[in-house]
């Protein structure tokens, strides 16, 4: 009888990774889905302002709230991504503070900058408290406009949003 159980679990054993090496060569052999081009996304890796009106011209063509839509890039790896994705937002209206919330927790420099820059430009009251805790932030952005820190950027907006 000892060898029988010798043999049924070696039975047992050879079926078991027969099935499992089976069913690995299956999974293996399906293609995997392909992945549907972002045409967004190429726009708001550029940072010209065109590109981002193209970009807001391919969503307004899509029927999409240029205000949603755009949150949806906050959690995208690339910071230029998100950042464009906010001066995006800011040039289409986007006036409720509430619509730059997934971006409000971004780390990046470049999407501070973008978000003191809509907040002054829209009048958002309800990013006061956001302006106030950028007050004491001392990374420097080298742009356009020369260079400045978040603090110094956030000190005219926040005079703007509250009417001093």
């Amino acid at each position: 009888m000892h060898d029988a159980k010798k043999c049924l679990i070696s039975w047992v054993l050879v079926t078991f990774v027969a099935t499992a090496g089976a069913s690995g060569a299956w999974r293996a052999a399906v293609p995997a889905p392909k992945a549907i081009p972002d045409p967004i996304l190429g726009y708001l890796l550029d940072d010209d302002e065109q590109a981002r009106a193209q970009a807001l011209g391919e969503l307004r063509e899509r029927g999409l709230s240029p205000c949603r839509a755009l949150g949806d890039y906050s959690g995208h790896p690339n910071s230029r991504v998100r950042a464009n994705a906010v001066k995006a937002m800011d040039a289409s209206g986007c006036s409720d503070f509430g619509a730059y919330g997934p971006y409000v927790a971004d780390g990046s420099a470049g999407v501070v900058a973008a978000l003191i820059e809509a907040a002054e430009r829209q009048e958002m009251r309800d990013a006061v408290p956001f302006l106030i805790g950028t007050l004491t932030d001392r990374r420097r952005i080298v742009g356009e406009r020369g260079t400045w820190s978040l603090g110094e950027g956030a000190h005219p907006a926040l005079m703007v949003v509250t009417c001093q």
